[in-house]
This record gives structure tokens, C-alpha cells and sequence, in this order.
């Protein structure tokens, strides 16, 4: 038995619809089309150079920010464990002998230092007698006993009236300098310093130190 054909016309509705909308979404773009094609627009539109030197000065202040920003970092880092220390006259135990001044050491850093070493040296001296001796002719350095920690903002007194005993209203004047020897904290190295010193007597006959900036 052969089935009769329908005609054209007499199609059922649920096809006609049905194949309506398929071709209703085969013309309809997707969004993935369109990005494919705006993709494909912006490859095919070459840069000028002056675009390309446009993006890249965008970028360049951020970049500068950054370098800046490292900079400064690394410089704060750095004023933060480097150390500082001072040293000045203390009070004298005997204004007629100037060796019997002690020195204060100041820790004016923001971190500890360790191992503290020191010894006193003599540059020359002039007696009342105009006898002029060097640091050679006396020795050189002497050690005092050695400091084994200095907290930050803190002092400690160095002694050195055991180094050179004379009697009193001896010295006319006198040159002398602090070796001083220390290691930082975080810091594997030790750091040294010479503070010069020189003796000045006053009409009253008392004997005061001043820092010597000349070498």
C-alpha cells in the first residue's frame, strides 16, 4: 500500500514552526561569534607608534610608583639597623688632672650593639715644662675592659684615668684619641671609630675636653 503525499500546503503547523525557528537561530549571531569577530577586527587594525607610545607611558608611572616605593623601603630598612654612637666628656673627677675625666659612650642608634671594645690612645703631650711626648714614645692604645651590650638611647662610662697616671696641674695640653669597636644587631660585621680629643686648660686652672674635628 503507498502512503498518499500531503501537499505543500497541508504541511502540519508544528513542522512549519519547528523549522521556522531553526532558521530564525541559524541567522541569529551567537555571542561567541561576536567576540570572534570583534577579536579578528582589533588584530586586522594595526597600531600606530604613537598608540604604542601612549600604553606605554600609561604604564610607566606605576612603574616609577614601584622602583619609588622599593626605594624608599630599602632606605628606611637601612637608617633603621644602621648605627650610631657618640662620645663625650663626663664629669671630672679631678678638675687639676685630666686623665680623670671619664668618657661617656652613647648608643644613638635604634638597635642594640654588642662586643663593645674601646682603648685610649695618645697623639702628643705638653707638660709644664714644655716636654713634648708622642703616642709612640708612651706605648700606644691601651685597652680597658670591653662592654658586652649598649641597649639603644643608653650610656656607659669609659675609664681611662688607669691609663696615664700624672700628677696633678701636669699637663699643659693634650692630644688623644678613642678607638671604639662594636657589632651591630642583624649585622654579621663589626663597625670601628676614632673620636680625637684635645685638653684645654682654663684660667681657674681646670682642665676640660673638646672634641678635636681637625683630622
Amino acid at each position: 500500500m503507498h502512503r498518499a503525499k500531503m501537499p505543500p500546503g497541508d504541511l502540519p503547523s508544528r513542522y512549519t514552526k519547528n523549522k521556522n525557528h531553526l532558521e530564525n537561530q541559524m541567522k541569529k549571531p551567537t555571542s561567541k561569534s561576536i567576540k570572534s569577530v570583534k577579536r579578528q577586527n582589533k588584530q586586522k587594525i594595526p597600531q600606530t607608534r604613537w598608540q604604542i607610545m601612549v600604553q606605554k607611558y600609561r604604564r610607566a608611572p606605576l612603574m616609577w610608583l614601584g622602583l619609588i616605593s622599593s626605594l624608599v623601603g630599602i632606605a628606611g630598612f637601612l637608617f633603621l639597623v644602621y648605627p650610631r654612637v657618640s662620645v663625650s666628656p663626663g664629669t671630672s673627677l679631678d678638675l687639676n688632672n685630666p686623665f680623670q675625666t671619664p668618657f661617656i659612650l652613647k648608643n644613638d642608634g635604634y638597635l642594640s650593639i654588642f662586643d663593645i671594645n674601646y682603648s685610649m690612645g695618645i697623639e702628643n703631650i705638653e707638660d709644664i715644662n714644655h716636654n713634648v711626648w708622642s703616642g709612640g714614645m708612651m706605648g700606644g692604645a691601651s685597652k680597658m675592659n670591653p662592654i658586652p651590650h649598649l641597649k639603644p638611647n643608653k650610656t656607659s662610662p669609659l675609664f681611662v684615668s688607669s691609663t696615664f697616671a700624672v700628677p696633678p696641674n701636669f699637663i699643659k695640653h693634650a692630644n688623644i684619641y678613642l678607638s671604639i669597636k662594636y657589632r651591630p644587631f642583624l649585622v654579621p660585621f663589626s663597625f670601628s671609630e676614632n673620636i680625637r680629643f684635645k685638653t684645654e686648660r682654663k684660667n681657674t686652672g681646670e682642665y676640660v675636653w673638646l672634641e678635636d674635628y681637625s683630622k
